[in-house]
Parts: C-alpha cells; sequence; structure tokens
C-alpha cells in the first residue's frame, strides 16, 4: 500500500521529532500549538497551516543541519495546497530571517540590559524593558550600588548583614567564573 503525501509529511515530522529526543509536548511548545494537535499532524489526521507549518520547519533546520528534509517538506506542502512552491518557500525564508532577527534583537537586548525576561510554569515568556540589568551576573558582580549576599556562609563582613559580601569577594567571585566559562566556551 503506498502512503499518501500527508502520509509521508507526518512521517518525516513524527521521526524528526524522535530521532531528536523531543517530546510532544516540547514541540508543541516551540510551535504554539497543543501536543495534541502536533499528535495529530504526526498521524496524518490534521494538516497544518502555514502558521504552524513555519515553526515546524524551524524545528526541523535545528535538528536536521542539512535542509533537505525542510526542502521535502515545502515541497509535499506546496503540492497538497495546491500552491506556488517558490512563493512558499520565499515566505519561509522571509519567516526564518524575521525569528533569526528577533532573536538577535532579544539578545542584544538583553546584553544591553533593556530587557527583563521570565517564564513562568506554563513555559510562557513574558517580557518588559527595564533600566537595570538584573539578570546578568557580570553586572551584579562589578556594580556597587547594591550589596550582595551569599546565605550560605556568615561572613560578618557587615554588622548588619551577616552574609554580604565584600568587594574583594565579588571580584574574586566573578574572576572564577569568567576563568571557568572561558575555558569551557573557547574550546567548544
Amino acid at each position: 500500500m503506498s502512503s499518501t503525501k500527508e502520509e509521508e509529511f507526518a512521517k518525516i515530522i513524527k521521526e524528526t521529532r524522535l530521532s531528536g529526543g523531543v517530546t510532544l509536548d516540547d514541540l508543541a511548545k516551540f510551535v504554539g500549538v497543543s501536543d495534541v494537535y502536533i499528535s495529530r499532524i504526526e498521524n496524518a489526521k490534521r494538516f497544518p497551516s502555514k502558521k504552524v507549518l513555519f515553526p515546524l520547519l524551524l524545528f526541523i533546520e535545528y535538528e536536521e543541519y542539512t535542509g533537505d528534509l525542510v526542502n521535502k517538506l515545502l515541497t509535499l506542502f506546496s503540492t497538497i495546497k495546491d500552491i506556488n512552491h517558490q512563493d512558499l518557500e520565499n515566505e519561509y525564508q522571509q519567516y526564518r530571517n524575521d525569528f533569526k532577527q528577533n532573536q538577535i534583537d532579544l539578545s542584544n537586548k538583553i546584553k544591553n540590559h533593556q530587557l527583563e525576561v521570565s517564564i513562568d510554569k506554563f513555559n510562557k515568556v513574558t517580557s518588559k524593558t527595564i533600566d537595570k540589568p538584573y539578570y546578568d551576573l557580570s553586572w551584579l558582580l562589578t556594580q556597587e550600588e547594591y550589596v550582595l549576599f551569599f546565605s550560605d556562609i556568615e561572613t560578618n563582613n557587615n554588622e548588619y548583614f551577616k552574609h554580604s559580601l565584600t568587594d574583594k569577594d565579588k571580584q574574586m567571585i566573578y574572576n572564577v567564573v569568567k576563568n571557568v566559562l572561558k575555558r569551557v566556551y573557547e574550546n567548544q
């Protein structure tokens, strides 16, 4: 029995997810749909819209590295939906470029201490513009505006704050973290 194009599409999605060790739930969160919806796509019971297709393609591209499956999925999608393949490919490339630019912009805002990002227990990301880099460890260890504490050890550096760190302590921690991270990431 020959499989339909929809089944072939579904098989690629499912096999790529499984080979990458990605759960239905994780893929669903990445795409922005429910795990049931992803399951239905993987079992050829539902066919995605472009809005769902493009994040799926980003996932496939990330898992596959070569782009062959992305091209195959674009071909299948354009055939099934009876739309121009080149137009679909152009739309995906624009979506991909916009996605990457948004990631770069977000990264720069975080790096430049302009954005606070938090993720709740449902993996919903919220962000707000800030004027202080609350989550930048480098800033935290070099700033002089706030007292830092290490609650595991009583330092007695301050009469009122028994766990406070001195500037010398902060500098030592900064150097240790910086050197360890340099070794880890420069040798990749």
